[in-house]
């Protein structure tokens, strides 16, 4: 947007057209209509029609909120496909070594917009020999897929049959900001347009005050076997004692219920860090404090699921415990399991944990309860 005095233009680029002054335009996320008052090219000068590609500055005859990603369109494409959706199906070229995870939060690039996106669903992978579609669980480096996603914002997006350029998108890795996609839609999923959040008027300011107390999200990530819930469970018992409203998510107990349907690859586990994140989130919205008991072994995981907070609302606690010591405590046998060869998939043995690279505090799995149980409650309380 450019603005200069009472001067109010938005620039971008033609992609379908022509387009003229006096034309009947809508703004595809809102669907305010207005007309198209003056096409400016980058010298300053005017244009009286701009055909694809044509980069314009756009000014209305109406005083029209667009903000930056929008798209400006033809009235009748708002009924015809293009209206603010959450959920698309598309089909994806991946171009990462490293595999789609179900549960990892991307961020899609459409233009000059950029959102957080869920691949929540792989329907099939091409083969692209036979041209047949095949059984997939998750994409490879150069495989093709047709995948569900979801966005946590709405966005305005073509199927890629119409239109090329506000029918593709890219996803990007949001740690290493690696383009690990390229996407092409091929219709917006019924879901994405017609699920609404409703505002209530009870919220969680209001459940905090009845309880006299702040939420606070305390999320304990370390190796199987570090102490996490047993400090989980102190940490609760004082909390308590003291008239305060809590609630634990331990690891195993949440694999019982909700997420016992999930595995340990690394697809499974981004999809169960994913959901304990989103059950956290509801829970601190009820007023509580939340404990998350949870190995959670990749940054990029833990970064999303942090990323779901508002600032101070979530606090990330590395229980850095030995490995020789989890490895000798082994009150679950895992790792004996995974020295016998039968568990493959054991954190820091099978697979990798990356420890937090700037956590909100460390503690000592090894140490003393007490201690640790002081240093958590001072957290809180920071």
């Amino acid at each position: 947007m450019i603005r200069a005095d009472d001067f109010r233009g938005f620039a971008g680029t033609v992609v379908g057209g022509p387009v003229r002054p006096g034309d009947t335009v809508a703004v595809a996320g809102s669907g305010v209509v207005s007309t198209i008052d003056r096409l400016l090219g980058p010298g300053g000068g005017t244009f009286d029609e701009a055909g694809p590609g044509t980069p314009v500055t756009v000014t209305l005859a109406d005083d029209v909120d667009v903000r930056r990603g929008d798209l400006l369109t033809t009235p009748g494409a708002l009924g015809n496909g293009l209206s603010p959706a959450k959920a698309y199906s598309a089909t994806l070229v991946w171009t990462s070594e490293e595999p789609l995870r179900h549960g990892r939060s991307y961020l899609l690039l459409a233009g000059s917009r950029t959102v957080p996106a869920v691949v929540t669903t792989v329907r099939g992978r091409l083969d692209v020999v036979s041209g047949k579609q095949l059984a997939a669980r998750t994409l490879g480096l150069n495989d093709i897929g047709t995948v569900e996603l979801t966005t946590d914002t709405p966005v305005c997006l073509d199927r890629y049959q119409e239109c090329r350029d506000t029918g593709s998108f890219l996803l990007v890795d949001r740690a290493g900001k690696e383009t690990v996609a390229a996407g092409m839609v091929r219709h917006a999923l019924r879901r994405g347009r017609n699920v609404v959040p409703h505002a209530y008027t009870v919220d969680r300011d209001a459940r905090q005050r009845l309880k006299g107390q702040q939420a606070k999200v305390l999320w304990l990530t370390g190796l199987p076997g570090a102490g996490k819930s047993t400090i989980a469970n102190a940490l609760e018992r004082r909390l308590h004692a003291m008239g305060l409203h809590t609630y634990v998510l331990d690891g195993d107990n949440v694999r019982s219920g909700l997420n016992k349907d999930l595995g340990f690859t690394l697809g499974d586990r981004a999809e169960n860090v994913r959901r304990v994140a989103e059950l956290t989130r509801i829970l601190l919205d009820a007023g509580l404090i939340v404990i998350v008991a949870l190995v959670s072994p990749f940054r990029a995981d833990r970064a999303v699921a942090k990323s779901l907070f508002q600032p101070g609302d979530f606090a990330e606690v590395w229980v850095n415990t030995p490995a020789e010591v989890c490895a000798h405590r082994d009150p679950k046998g895992l790792y004996a399991q995974a020295k016998a060869g039968t568990l493959p998939n054991m954190t820091g043995l099978g697979q990798a944990y990356e420890p937090p690279e700037h956590p909100d505090m460390v503690v000592d799995g090894s140490g003393s309860l007490d201690d640790v149980t002081d240093e958590l409650c001072a957290l809180l309380q920071g």
